[in-house]
């Protein structure tokens, strides 16, 4: 027969005058407070500090949380920055070669200029243009999209196009071009 245990939690023992109980328990499983049959000290302390850390676990995740969303604004901020950067440089690389190739279709140097500034304003970038002979030289500017990048100045780069210098002969050796399938001394 189980009957219910010191507590009255609705917890049953066997009945030490059963065929299933007494001597198959053993004493200490019966004793009062054992841990097997009902609370003791140990774990009324236990629930009760359970209950005294009641939403630690929701602290611990804001925490976390907070963490996380600062490494991701900071991911954001580098990532603007960077972008900026790859568009500045390309925005000065097509200024300059469109720049160049104004020079080489005749072009003046304020005209080239105005076409490399055009290039860059598709771009989305500021530049400055300077032209020396055939080469142009330009440097464009571009301020990173997002506000906090932004208050680290804008990213800067300089590219320069026009023909290639052509390298003299060497001593000793004819110069050979190669032109439309053949080669020409």
């Amino acid at each position: 027969m189980m009957r219910p245990n010191h507590l009255g939690a609705g917890l049953v023992e066997p009945d030490p005058g059963s065929a299933t109980g007494g001597s198959a328990w053993g004493a200490a499983d019966r004793m009062v407070g054992s841990p097997r049959w009902g609370w003791s000290q140990g774990s009324r302390h236990l629930v009760a500090q359970a209950r005294r850390d009641a939403g630690s676990g929701t602290v611990a995740t804001l925490g976390i949380l907070g963490v996380l969303l600062s490494i991701l604004v900071g991911a954001l901020i580098l990532t603007s920055a960077v972008l900026a950067s790859h568009r500045a440089r390309s925005a000065a690389d097509l200024a300059a070669l469109t720049g160049a190739a104004a020079i080489q279709t005749g072009e003046s140097a304020r005209g080239a200029c105005q076409v490399a500034q055009s290039t860059a304003a598709l771009n989305h970038a500021d530049i400055t243009c300077r032209v020396q002979g055939e080469q142009v030289r330009v440097q464009a500017r571009v301020r990173p999209t997002l506000l906090p990048a932004a208050r680290l100045g804008a990213a800067v780069a300089t590219a320069q196009a026009g023909p290639a210098a052509e390298p003299a002969p060497a001593a000793g050796q004819t110069e050979s071009r190669f032109r439309g399938g053949r080669t020409e001394q």
